[in-house]
C-alpha cells in the first residue's frame, strides 16, 4: 500500500473512550544489533580487500571493472525500511503539531502502559476513575480546570511525562504522540499531582465566615468543658490523661476549624472509646462534620497561585518533565522495540 493511502485512510470504526487498538498496517523491520554489527565488520573487510586488489598492477582491465563495480555497490547506502517510512509519514500527518514541539524541546513524551502490541492507537477515558487520588477531590480539581477553560482534565485524560524513569514505574514504556485534535494541560509548579482527601475541597474553598465563627465558639466551649472535667477529682487518672490528650489533639483555635486536616482529625477521634473521653470526642466530631457542610465558595485565584495550570507551551511542558494530561486520541509506540529508529527519523534525542 502506498504511503498516501495509509496516512489518509480513515479508521474503520471510531475508538471508544479508553479503547486501545493495535495498528498493524506498518511492517517495520526490527534489526538484530548483533547481526548488524557482524555485517558491518564483514562489509568493512570486503571493502578493504577490494581496495587492496585494485592496487594490483597485474589485474586486467576487465577484472578492475568488476572489482570497481562491486566496491561501488558496497558503498551505496542501504534502502530505507518502507514500513518505518510509512509510520513516520503517518505520525507527521496526524500528530505533526505535537511532533514539532517535541523537536523544539528535543524530548519525547512517555507513558507506562500494559499494551501488548508494539504500535497502538488509543483514546483517553471520558470519566477516568482516579488510581492514586480521591475521586471527590478530582471532581473539584477538574472544576477549577473548567473555570480556566482547560479541556484536558484529570478525568478525561491519560497521564504522560517526558521523564522516562517516571513512566517506567507504571509499565512498559511507550512513546506517546497525541493526535493534532487532542488537548493537553500541565502544572507549571507540580511535577506529579496526587490529590488526597481535603487537598482541594478544604484548601481552595472559602467557607462562610459567620458559620465558621459560630462553630469555632462551639468548639472552644467543648474544649473548655473537656479541660474542666479532666481536672475533676472524681475522674480516674487514666481518664484524665485521655481527656488531656484529646484536648491537645483538638487544637482550640479557629485554625483548627479551617486547616486542611479535618479528615485526619475525624480519624483521630475514632480512637476514644471510654466514658467522658468518648462523649467529648463525639462532640468534637459533630462540630467537624458541621464544618464540612458549611457553604463553600471556590477560590480560583488561590488554586491557580499554587498549581499554575495551563494548556499552553507544550515544548516547555516537556522540558519541565512534569506530568502532562492528554485528552483525546494518541498513537503509542513501544519504546524498547522501535524507539531508536523513531528517534533517528524525527531527529529527537532519546
Amino acid at each position: 500500500m502506498k504511503i498516501k493511502s495509509i496516512t489518509e485512510a480513515p479508521l474503520v470504526k471510531p475508538l471508544e473512550p479508553g479503547e486501545v487498538r493495535p495498528l498493524t498496517q506498518f511492517k517495520i523491520k526490527t534489526p538484530s544489533y548483533a547481526a548488524v554489527e557482524k555485517q558491518l565488520i564483514k562489509l568493512k573487510q570486503a571493502i578493504s580487500n577490494y581496495k587492496k586488489a585494485l592496487k594490483n598492477k597485474t589485474l586486467s582491465a576487465k577484472d578492475k571493472k568488476v572489482l570497481t563495480s562491486k566496491l561501488t555497490s558496497l558503498d551505496q547506502k542501504p534502502k530505507k525500511d518502507t514500513g518505518l517510512n510509512e509510520l513516520v509519514a503517518y505520525l507527521y500527518k496526524n500528530c505533526g503539531n505535537y511532533i514539532k514541539q517535541m523537536q523544539k524541546a528535543d524530548k519525547f513524551l512517555f507513558r507506562g502502559m500494559k499494551a501488548e502490541k508494539p504500535i497502538v492507537h488509543g483514546r483517553s477515558w471520558e470519566d477516568r476513575r482516579p488510581k492514586d487520588s480521591n475521586r471527590e477531590e478530582q471532581v473539584a480539581f477538574d472544576n477549577f480546570l473548567k473555570d480556566l477553560k482547560i479541556q484536558a482534565l484529570r478525568s478525561n485524560s491519560i497521564f504522560t511525562t517526558a521523564d522516562y524513569e517516571q513512566a517506567a514505574e507504571y509499565g512498559k514504556v511507550y512513546l506517546i504522540f497525541p493526535l493534532n485534535s487532542s488537548n493537553f494541560a500541565w502544572s507549571q509548579t507540580e511535577g506529579d499531582v496526587v490529590i488526597h482527601s481535603g487537598n482541594i475541597t478544604l484548601t481552595y474553598f472559602d467557607r462562610d465566615k459567620e458559620e465558621v465563627k459560630e462553630l469555632n465558639d462551639e468548639w472552644m466551649s467543648v474544649h473548655r468543658d473537656c479541660e474542666i472535667v479532666a481536672d475533676r477529682k472524681d475522674i480516674s487518672k487514666e481518664e484524665a490523661e485521655n481527656l488531656k490528650l484529646l484536648n491537645r489533639v483538638m487544637d482550640p483555635t479557629i485554625n483548627a476549624l479551617a486547616r486542611n486536616d479535618i479528615y485526619e482529625l475525624l480519624a483521630d477521634l475514632q480512637g476514644y472509646h471510654s466514658g467522658a473521653t468518648e462523649m467529648f470526642a463525639e462532640q468534637f466530631e459533630d462540630i467537624l462534620n458541621k464544618l464540612l457542610d458549611v457553604k463553600k465558595t471556590p477560590n480560583l485565584q488561590k488554586f491557580q497561585k499554587d498549581y499554575k495550570m495551563t494548556d499552553k507551551n507544550f515544548a516547555k511542558a516537556l522540558e519541565s518533565e512534569h506530568e502532562i494530561y492528554i485528552s483525546g486520541e494518541y498513537i503509542a509506540i513501544d519504546m524498547k522495540k522501535y524507539g531508536e529508529q523513531i528517534a533517528s527519523e524525527l531527529g529527537i534525542s532519546i
